[in-house]
C-alpha cells in the first residue's frame, strides 16, 4: 500500500482534485497508467527514468489509488517559479505596457550611473577562479551542461555567446520564452567571449567551450511551472547525457525532505550527475530556504556581492528540518551577461532589448557553481581519472577546502583551487 505525504494530506482537504505525482515500483508505470485510464479516464504525464506518473485526481480516489500494491507515494505537485519574479507585476495590458516603456525610455539616463555597478561574467568568473583554469587549459571542452528554465527557444540557441553549442528541447506546450531568465543562466555557465556593442562591457562565461541544453519547463512571463515539469526536464536532460544541471528556481520546502518529489529523483542520479540549485531569493531573515536547493542531495548556492559579502535576498538555513544550507556562495549581485533577446528580463536590467542584462538573484550565483564544476569534472578526467566527481565528494571536498559551514555562506565561495588541492594530493 502506498503512502500519502502530509503536504498531500493538507491539499486535498476542501478541494476536489488536487495535482500528483505518483512513484510506483519499478516496472509498473505501464499498469498504472492504463488503470487510471480505465477505472477512472484519466490521463498524465510519464516520467518513466524515476517510476512517477504526473496527473491531477479527483479527492474520492485518492484513497482507491494509494491501494494499489505497486503504488510507493502519492505526492503533491507543488508550483516551482524562478525566484527573481516574485512579487513583480508582469502585465501585457497594452496601455500599462506603454506607459511602462515610456518611463523606460525615460529612465535611460540612469544607464550612466548603473553601469559601474554592472558586474560582467569576464570579471564575475575570476572571483571562483576561473580565470586560472582557463589558463590552465580548462574550459569546459568536452563538458555537457543541462539548464533546466525557461527556454529552448530558436532565438536562445541563437544567442552570440552560446551559438552553435546549445540546443534546446522543451517538456511542456511552450516553445518560445517570454521572459529570458534561461539565456542569462546559460550564458553564465557556458557563454563565449562577447563585446556588446555601445556598452563596452566583455561578457565571458565561466565554461566558454563546454556544451549545452536548454530544457524549458517554466511557463510564460512570470517563469512558472509544476514540480512534474521540472523531474521531466531532469529525466531528459539526463537521456541528452548531461554532466550537470542548473536548477535556477524553486518553491516551498516540505517538512520533510523525504516528502519532495525531487528527493528520490536527485537520489538516484547524484553519483552520475551533480545538481546545481538556487537557495532562493528570502534573505536575509533564516529559515528560508527554497526546494530543491534544500535538499540534502544537490549542490545549493546562496548569492554574494562583487566584495564577497552576502546578498541581503539571498535566502539562509536551516531548512525545515534543522540541516546547515546553502551549500557555497557564488556572485549573484547586477552579474552582467547574455540573455535571450527581447524578453522581460532582457528589458528590466538595463531599459534596452538588446540581448544582455544586468540582474540579480541566487539564479545567477548559481551558474557560476554549475560552470565551475564542469571545470572542475574535466579536471578530474584529465588528472584523476580513476576517481568520478560526484555530489558526495564535492560536498567532502568542499568540507576540506572551506571554511566553517554556516546558514549564510555555507562553506563559503566555491573556487578552482579546492579542486585542484585535491586532485594534487590524490594524484
Amino acid at each position: 500500500m502506498g503512502r500519502l505525504t502530509h503536504q498531500l494530506e493538507q491539499a486535498t482537504r476542501g478541494s476536489v482534485a488536487t495535482p500528483v505525482i505518483i512513484k510506483v515500483k519499478h516496472e509498473f508505470l505501464s499498469e498504472l497508467r492504463n488503470q487510471l485510464l480505465l477505472d477512472f479516464k484519466l490521463t498524465g504525464l510519464s516520467i518513466p527514468r524515476f517510476s512517477m506518473f504526473a496527473t491531477v485526481l479527483p479527492n474520492e480516489v485518492v484513497d482507491e489509488v494509494k491501494q494499489l500494491n505497486f503504488v510507493e507515494t502519492i505526492y503533491l505537485d507543488r508550483e516551482v517559479r524562478i525566484p527573481e519574479i516574485r512579487g513583480a507585476a508582469i502585465t501585457f495590458d497594452p496601455i500599462k505596457r506603454m506607459m511602462v516603456r515610456l518611463a523606460e525610455i525615460r529612465a535611460r539616463r540612469a544607464i550612466t550611473f548603473r553601469k559601474p555597478e554592472w558586474i560582467p561574467t569576464s570579471e564575475s568568473r575570476k572571483l571562483l577562479e576561473a580565470d586560472i583554469a582557463g589558463a590552465e587549459g580548462y574550459e569546459g571542452q568536452g563538458i555537457k551542461i543541462g539548464v533546466v528554465d525557461t527556454d529552448s527557444s530558436p532565438r536562445y540557441q541563437a544567442h552570440p555567446q552560446i551559438s552553435g553549442r546549445v540546443t534546446g528541447h522543451t517538456v511542456i506546450e511552450e516553445v518560445s520564452d517570454k521572459n529570458g531568465h534561461g539565456g542569462h543562466v546559460a550564458t553564465t555557465a557556458l557563454g563565449s567571449e562577447y563585446t556588446p556593442r555601445l556598452l563596452g562591457l566583455k561578457l565571458l562565461g565561466v565554461a566558454p567551450k563546454a556544451t549545452g541544453l536548454g530544457v524549458k519547463v517554466l511557463r510564460g512571463a512570470a517563469g512558472m511551472g509544476n514540480t512534474s515539469d521540472v523531474i521531466k526536464g531532469v529525466e531528459y536532460a539526463a537521456q541528452w547525457g548531461v554532466d550537470i544541471i542548473n536548477l535556477s528556481l524553486g518553491g516551498p520546502p516540505t517538512r520533510d525532505p523525504a516528502e519532495d518529489p525531487m528527493f528520490p529523483v536527485f537520489q538516484e542520479i547524484k553519483d552520475s550527475i551533480i545538481t546545481c540549485a538556487a537557495i532562493g531569493n528570502e534573505g536575509p531573515d533564516g529559515g528560508t530556504t527554497s526546494a530543491p536547493g534544500s535538499l540534502p542531495n544537490v549542490l545549493s548556492v546562496g548569492a554574494i556581492d562583487v566584495n564577497g559579502n552576502i546578498a541581503e535576498f539571498s535566502s539562509r538555513g536551516p531548512t525545515p528540518d534543522g540541516r546547515i544550507k546553502p551549500d557555497v556562495v557564488a556572485p549573484g549581485v547586477n552579474i552582467f551577461s547574455g540573455i535571450t533577446l527581447d524578453t522581460y528580463l532582457d528589458h528590466m536590467g538595463d531599459y534596452l532589448g538588446n540581448a544582455v542584462s544586468p540582474l540579480s538573484g541566487t539564479s545567477m550565483a548559481t551558474p557560476h557553481v554549475t560552470g565551475l564544476i564542469g571545470l572542475a569534472i574535466q579536471l578530474f578526467k584529465k588528472k584523476l581519472p580513476e576517481v568520478k566527481l560526484t555530489t558526495d565528494l564535492i560536498f567532502t571536498i568542499c568540507q576540506r577546502y572551506g571554511n566553517m559551514k554556516d546558514n549564510t555562506y555555507g562553506w563559503g565561495r566555491i573556487r578552482w583551487g579546492w579542486f585542484k588541492q585535491y586532485v594534487e594530493e590524490h594524484a
